[in-house]
């Protein structure tokens, strides 16, 4: 359970071109699914991935077989890109960078991903990108200010690695937001950050650190990054960059979580449960059939525009509220 390659990780599940393709829906039971794949599962997940299948199976393996959006890149995505590239830059550069955080909402704008981004919407999206990073900016200067530990080790935005997991014979890819080695009065400990700058917070959100925290473990990923021994603590922080309510928040809120050697009651059910939904996406592949599960996800959904269901289930809530 060490293994980290950078090298020779699992084949990526769709190499080609996006693809407009016709998605034979079938009922059984009273319930809607997707058919006709084109490919077989390379047994990979990520957590992400995992999120995206337990709020709609089919539009999960759209994404995994490579389908062409139908809808065009919302602006809190363009957003959330943005936010994440600003904040891996080290603090002292950031000022330097606010034009650049402007042109790249305009250039994201003006790409066939996203047409019909309207100028007031991307002012709004310079203005909201601005505070998210400004706001990290300023936290992270008080926490160095404050601190009674000192980083040893920090890497932002690293590249994807991966983790065999034999329970469920996957293989789990993750990209934590931020790995660091702290050094504290009581020793050492490894950081993992997962920062979440969407307006709407899923309900399953807290396994993503978790899932990264276990890959850190697991592969001793410490020896990778900075070759050094480590044996102690992982902690893990989900970090909201909005509120509840979807508003900026003035300061980041955290949930944080402590992995250790032996995980706990709680973890291992937590574990249970990620292994579940895996098993259950490996019975989907094995059956050629993927559930079509519309929610308040669909909002976000890439595929909307192709999906009669979805549509239909928003022009329901729609009616309900009027």
């Amino acid at each position: 359970m060490t293994n980290i390659d950078f090298l020779n990780p699992p084949a990526r599940q769709f190499s080609g071109p996006a693809k407009r393709r016709h998605r034979e829906i079938v009922v059984r039971g009273g319930a809607s699914f997707i058919a006709t794949l084109t490919g077989a599962w390379n047994r990979s997940i990520a957590p992400s991935k995992l999120l995206t299948y337990t709020d709609c199976p089919a539009q999960y393996v759209r994404q995994e077989e490579g389908d062409l959006p139908v809808s065009v890149e919302t602006v809190a995505q363009t957003i959330g890109n943005i936010v994440h590239a600003q904040i891996a830059i080290p603090a002292p550069e950031r000022p330097s960078l606010a034009a650049a955080v402007t042109s790249a909402v305009q250039v994201s704008a003006k790409t066939a991903a996203a047409p019909s981004i309207p100028k007031r919407e991307i002012a709004r999206a310079v203005k909201t990108a601005r505070v998210m990073v400004a706001v990290v900016n300023r936290t992270e200067e008080i926490a160095a200010r404050r601190r009674k530990t000192k980083v040893l080790h920090e890497k932002k935005e690293p590249k994807p690695f991966f983790h065999y997991d034999p329970e469920t014979r996957t293989y789990w890819y993750v990209k934590p937001d931020k790995i660091q080695v702290v050094e504290t009065e009581s020793g050492r400990f490894v950081g993992v950050d997962d920062t979440k700058t969407g307006v709407h917070r899923h309900r399953y959100a807290n396994l993503v650190p978790f899932m990264f925290g276990l890959v850190v473990r697991r592969t001793h990923a410490w020896e990778k990054f900075w070759g050094i021994e480590f044996e102690g603590n992982i902690k893990t922080r989900l970090v909201y960059l909005r509120g509840a309510d979807g508003k900026q928040l003035g300061r980041p809120e955290y949930v944080v979580d402590t992995i250790k050697p032996q995980l706990t009651v709680v973890q291992q059910n937590r574990l249970d449960g990620i292994h579940g939904f895996i098993r259950d996406v490996d019975a989907s592949w094995a059956r050629g059939h993927f559930r079509v599960q519309p929610g308040a996800h669909c909002t976000q959904c890439p595929y909307l525009g192709d999906c009669k269901i979805g549509r239909e289930w928003l022009a329901l809530q729609s009616g309900k509220k009027s």
